[in-house]
């Protein structure tokens, strides 16, 4: 019988090593599956950001064309300052004022951000 047991020792060894070393195996390609998803994300997001700069200069050319298409064809026979010999270049300079008002809170808004994100 103590032949028999210690048999059964050195097989139940064996195989514990066994389910160790295949842990182990199962271990390393959990990482490398993770690394591979990693790049695949990385791959993916770049692809991702590039759709969206070509998009963002598209946006840019049109919205300027629909903006100078716009101020052209304004009406402004109801306004009150239509009829004036100034009255354009009070609008233009609303307009202007807007734009850079926008500008300045978006460029500080930006760096805030900025600022933040570094820390």
């Amino acid at each position: 019988m103590g032949c028999l047991s210690d048999n059964i020792g050195k097989v139940l060894n064996q195989i514990y090593d066994n389910m160790e070393s295949y842990a182990k195996q199962l271990e390393n390609i959990k990482d490398v599956m993770k690394d591979i998803s990693d790049i695949y994300s990385y791959i993916n997001q770049s692809d991702i950001n590039k759709n969206i700069y070509i998009l963002t200069i598209i946006t840019a050319v049109f919205s300027f064309l629909a903006f100078a298409s716009g101020y052209y064809g304004m009406n402004v026979v109801g306004l009150p300052i239509a009829n004036r010999p100034w009255g354009i270049f009070v609008i233009t300079g609303f307009m202007l004022t807007v734009l850079f008002s926008g500008l300045f809170v978006g460029i500080r808004k930006h760096r805030s951000l900025k600022v933040e994100d570094d820390v």
